[in-house]
């Protein structure tokens, strides 16, 4: 089954704000930072089960 994926509003300003400070000194591997987590994110609605429990 499908999950929907809804980033909230402070993830979305911390992923700003580390892109912003990657980009200081690289703005290629910030886009490429960017480009992985909204990639891990997309891929969270197939596979939402994966990893462990934290205790």
């Amino acid at each position: 089954m499908a999950h929907k994926v809804i980033w909230a509003y402070a993830a979305e300003e911390d992923l700003e704000a580390a892109a912003s400070y990657i980009h200081r000194d690289s703005p290629v591997y910030a886009v490429s930072f960017v480009d992985r987590v909204l990639e891990a994110g997309r891929s969270l609605n197939k596979f939402a089960d994966r990893g462990r429990v934290v205790p």
